[in-house]
């Protein structure tokens, strides 16, 4: 009697299961059409293209398969880029959101792309505004440098939303960044390892008010010497931008310590470091 219903149980656990299976492979089945129907291989391949196509509900339908992140791409021109690094890279944050809501990790969201440069800071140096919010709610943190640091590759995330000259990024986007990340904890007076200049030196030259004011409302020094002897207010009166007097202003008002040298000079000085340094760009 026990022996017969011992049987039962197993042929009853066999039906279930068997009718899980079932029902999972017609699922598999289903998510694998919902890839194919709009066009996309069922691979990293079709991922990838998803991502750049912004197709939010394909990425999903990946995810529930098992893709993520750390999906390596190994095309010619994609050589061990990581799929977040070219979430971001593309401006995605749409992509970047639904990613961070599908689970993606605090460890993931610290990542470096293939040059070791912090998703926050090309976030940063790119404009992407809803980008840097996401990695900031995230936990990205806003002092992170780069491990290849050199004298013309990305440093911290505020210096690359304050110095960066992309000519796409909208002055009021560089100006909420900036905010943003000075309100999380950035540091404003992080020394750049070969230009020795501070945050403050780049705006300050390029007639940036909004954020010269910020950085020097958030501790930035307004008499810090770069690896030319320029300070801030030294780049502002060689500036060629209209708002170079409110900037002159601004850093008189908060401690720069004037020199008594003519813009004429330092425009002339300016322009002689510019030319010496392609010239050794040139030769090397």
């Amino acid at each position: 009697m026990n022996k017969s219903k011992s049987i039962k149980n197993i042929l009853l656990w066999i039906i279930i299961i068997a009718q899980l299976m079932y029902c999972n492979k017609k699922i598999d089945s289903s998510l694998d059409e919902s890839i194919t129907s709009k066009g996309y291989t069922e691979n990293w391949h079709g991922f990838l293209d998803a991502i750049r196509k912004g197709d939010e509900d394909v990425i999903r339908v990946f995810i529930q398969k098992g893709y993520g992140p750390y999906w390596y791409s190994f095309g010619w021109h994609l050589l061990h880029k990581k799929i977040i690094t070219e979430t971001i890279s593309n401006g995605r944050c749409n992509i970047l959101t639904t990613l961070v809501n599908e689970g993606l990790s605090n460890s993931t969201i610290k990542n470096t792309d293939y040059y070791d440069i912090p998703l926050i800071t090309i976030s940063a140096q790119n404009g992407y505004l809803d980008c840097v919010k996401i990695l900031i709610r995230a936990g990205a943190d806003p002092n992170i440098s780069s491990n290849s640091t050199g004298e013309y590759l990305p440093f911290t995330p505020l210096y690359e939303a304050a110095t960066g000259g992309k000519p796409w990024i909208e002055e009021e986007s560089r100006v909420e960044i900036v905010r943003i990340l000075l309100n999380a904890g950035a540091k404003s007076n992080v020394i750049h390892p070969i230009q020795k200049d501070n945050p403050l030196h780049i705006p300050s030259l390029y007639g940036r008010t909004k954020i010269v004011k910020l950085l020097l409302e958030n501790g930035a020094d307004p008499n810090r010497k770069d690896k030319y002897d320029f300070t801030p207010l030294s780049k502002a009166k060689a500036s060629k931008s209209e708002k170079k007097y409110d900037v002159i202003q601004l850093l008189l008002e908060y401690g720069a310590i004037s020199d008594h040298i003519s813009s004429k000079q330092y425009s002339s000085k300016l322009k002689a470091v510019i030319v010496k340094d392609k010239k050794k760009s040139y030769n090397h």
